[in-house]
Order: structure tokens, then C-alpha cells, then sequence
């Protein structure tokens, strides 16, 4: 990769809307979702108490500090709904009430927002503040009653970041290529479009997963859930990008292929000619294995420390992508993509083909869950594969990921054309 390197390191809502005006009828709105949008009336009383079905819900406590804020509110029949679902149009509304975003002027047409919607203004005060734009309804069309999906969600919120703060337009443009740490990107895939508003919200702790590591970009978005991102989004809107290390690693990642100073605090050596040489200068290199058994192109670095508990964010924004174990260093996983010239029967012939970057497998289920390749655990006459050349065959390339283990010390990595990289990783 030859970018000029950048200084990354330093450097929601669910609502019964307070409605103004009568709620527009299923026609004024064209939505599909009428059964969302059919009782939208609001419960007079503002009193947390007031609501039957919140007690003992997990987001108890910050749906009553919604309540008492004043951001949102209930059903006429005493219920606030804390499962039910959150219409594009009601999100709206609460986002030009809680966001200090200055409005531009900026205006949309939409097909099917008329003017006497309930919701009009409000959405017309969205698109000022920054968080709705032209792209988010493709044909004019805003679909005000359909649910919020989670992707919608972290686009509007990244896009209310951008506005609040110029580091966050920065930080989408980085991140563009970056890897997300969610099951989809090898399973189903995430849109190179996609990818940024995700990585943001990532990124900043705005959204994280769901509990099987998928980010579950078409699922619907509950009041409940919406009411804790609020609170979330609001300590974020007009911070700096830099103070998020998780957003860090995402950027290094997406401008250089590796977290390997925003999480390991990498420091780099000299080349023989006196020059920096970073472990940047290597990605997307290619190498050449021992005895000529083939060559590998390196795509990515990825850095996990070990030494910090599982599913904490200390691990790192890749802590739980790969081995679940604990240990008193960082590992190092690496994305490589192989081509063998030559028939390895054993996988510790490519394992052990080149100093430092040959790895080993990567143990655990990770792999599954994500659905991303590793080297066979194990191979024989019974299994998928007689032995390890059935699996890396000669003259097809195939994408693995390995995990270098403990380093110690200054590495130097030299490619096929001479290109050096140079890595330790430090303790604070």
C-alpha cells in the first residue's frame, strides 16, 4: 500500500413521537408496515411509572431516563412497547429534537412525504441536520411508515456524525476498505457502500453485534434499542474520531491492512538503505515460500491482544473474529491468499514456508461462525481432505487465514521484489 501515512491515533430512537398534529392516514403515508403506524397515539403522562410493560425489562433504566428527558413517550393505553418496532418517519422526528446539529438549508422531495404529513417538517429538519440524504430513498421514495432497519440506523447516525464533526468524514472515507467484524463479511457479504456507515457505528460503540457476531444489517430496530443508541449517539455527536480506538483500528485497517499501532502500539526499524521501513509497505506483497513450494500474496495483519478478557472491547475491535483464548501477549492473524507450485502433503510444509508470516491454524470455532478458512485441523482418508495438498492444490489460488502466535522483538519481513516491513509490538 502506497498512502502517505496519517496520524489516526492522535488526535436511535425509539419514540411515540410528541405530535403536533393528527398522524396522516395509511394513504398520505403509501407505507406497507400499516400495523406499525395504525395506534400511534400518545400516552399523555410523561411519568416513567406510568408504563405497565417496562419493569424488568434490560433497558428499564434508560427508557425511564428517556422518559424523564422528554425524548420519548407512550401508547394511549398506558404501554410504552419497549419490543415494538420503530417507524422511519417517528426516528426522524426525535433526531431533529435531540441532535445540536445546525441545519443547512438542504431540502428533499419525496413522493411519498405530502405536506400535511404529520411528519413533514420533521423530516424536512432531518435532512437539514445531516442525517438523511438523497441516497437513503432511492426514486423520491422515504417510505416514512416502513421499520427502521439496523443498516438504515448506523447510515443516518454516521451520516449525523459527519455533520457534527469534520473528523468523522475523514473517518468514513478511511474505513471504506476496512474489515468489519461481523459474520456477514464472509458469509453474505457487505457492500463496499455499506461498509463505512457500518465501521463508524462500529467503530464508536454507537452499534455492536448481535450475540452470534452477525451485525444483522436488514433486522428491524426495537424502541427499546433505539432508546439506548440515543444516549449513546448523544455523547458521541460533535466528539473527535480519534478519541475512539475501536474506530482507530478500523481506519488503520482500511487505509494499511493492520491494526498494528492503534491496538499493539507497533514501532518500526530501518531498511538497509536507513529508511523507516513500517510493516505497511508490505501488504498486498507477494512472498516466496521455502524451496519453491509456491508463493502468497499478504492482504492483512491483524492484531488481537490475548491478554485481555473475552468479549471485553480491550481484546480489541477483532477480539472475538478469532481464537478464543486467553494469554499474556497480543497474536497476530494474518489473511493471505496461496498458490502452491509445488504438492504439500503435510500442512506444517506451508506452515513453517516463510520466518515469522507462516502461522499455524487458527483453533476454536471462529472460523465457522464467521465463515472465513483457516488450515484443515486434520485430514485423512475419512475427512474432506486425504491430505493437505487435496486442500491447497497445485496452481489454485485459496484465501486462508493463520495466526502467527507470540512475537517477540523487531521483525524484518522482506517480499519477492525486495520490499522490506519491519514490526514490534509494545506494551504501554
Amino acid at each position: 500500500m502506497k498512502k502517505q501515512a496519517k496520524n489516526i491515533i492522535a488526535g436511535v430512537v425509539s419514540i411515540s413521537i410528541l405530535l403536533q398534529g393528527g398522524m396522516a392516514s395509511a394513504k398520505e403515508a403509501n407505507g406497507p408496515n400499516q400495523d406499525i403506524v395504525k395506534d400511534r397515539q400518545v400516552y399523555a403522562s410523561t411519568s416513567a411509572a406510568s408504563f405497565k410493560d417496562i419493569k424488568g425489562h434490560w433497558a428499564e433504566a434508560t427508557i425511564k431516563q428517556a422518559i424523564v428527558d422528554g425524548y420519548l413517550k407512550g401508547y394511549s393505553d398506558g404501554t410504552f412497547k419497549p419490543n415494538g418496532l420503530i417507524t422511519r418517519a417517528e426516528l426522524a422526528s426525535v433526531l431533529v429534537r435531540i441532535t445540536k446539529n445546525k441545519k443547512d438549508g438542504s431540502k428533499l422531495s419525496f413522493t411519498d412525504v405530502p405536506s400535511g404529513y404529520w411528519a413533514a417538517s420533521a423530516i424536512e429538519g432531518a435532512v437539514g441536520a445531516g442525517f438523511i440524504k438523497a441516497g437513503d430513498a432511492p426514486g423520491g421514495k422515504f417510505k416514512p411508515n416502513e421499520a427502521m432497519t439496523r443498516y438504515d440506523m448506523a447510515k443516518w447516525f454516521s451520516q449525523g456524525l459527519v455533520r457534527s464533526e469534520a473528523s468523522f468524514e475523514t473517518a468514513l472515507k478511511e474505513v471504506e476498505g476496512t474489515l468489519l467484524p461481523f459474520t456477514e463479511t464472509y458469509k453474505t457479504g457487505i457492500s463496499k457502500t455499506q461498509t463505512p456507515y457500518i465501521a463508524l457505528a462500529r467503530g464508536t460503540g454507537l452499534m455492536k453485534g448481535n450475540p452470534d457476531d452477525s451485525f444483522g444489517l436488514e433486522n428491524t430496530t426495537t424502541r427499546a434499542e433505539v432508546a439506548v443508541m440515543l444516549y449513546r449517539y448523544l455523547r458521541i455527536e460533535g466528539s473527535k474520531a480519534g478519541s475512539y480506538r475501536g474506530l482507530n483500528e478500523l481506519r488503520e485497517v482500511g487505509l494499511y491492512g493492520t491494526n498494528a499501532v492503534s491496538l499493539g502500539n507497533a514501532t518500526w526499524s530501518k531498511d538497509s538503505k536507513d529508511v523507516v521501513a513500517p510493516v505497511y509497505n508490505i501488504m498486498g506483497k507477494k512472498f516466496i515460500m521455502k524451496g519453491k513450494r509456491g508463493s502468497f500474496i499478504l492482504h492483512q495483519m491483524i492484531v488481537v491482544d490475548i491478554s485481555k478478557p473475552l468479549g471485553t472491547e480491550e481484546r480489541g475491535i477483532y477480539g472475538s473474529m478469532f481464537d478464543q483464548r486467553m494469554g499474556a501477549t497480543f497474536l497476530i492473524y494474518t489473511e493471505t491468499t496461496v498458490t502452491a507450485e509445488k504438492k504439500m502433503k503435510h500442512s506444517y510444509e506451508y506452515l513453517d514456508s516463510y520466518d515469522f508470516l507462516g502461522g499455524s491454524v487458527i483453533f476454536g470455532d471462529s472460523p465457522e461462525r464467521f465463515g472465513y478458512e483457516t488450515v484443515p485441523r486434520q485430514y485423512g482418508a475419512s475427512l474432506e481432505y486425504k491430505d493437505f495438498s487435496d486442500f491447497l492444490q497445485v496452481g489454485k489460488p485459496r484465501t486462508i487465514w493463520t495466526t502467527i502466535g507470540t512475537t517477540y522483538g523487531m521483525q524484518w519481513i522482506t517480499a519477492a521484489d525486495g520490499t522490506v516491513g519491519t514490526i514490534m509490538l509494545n506494551r504501554k
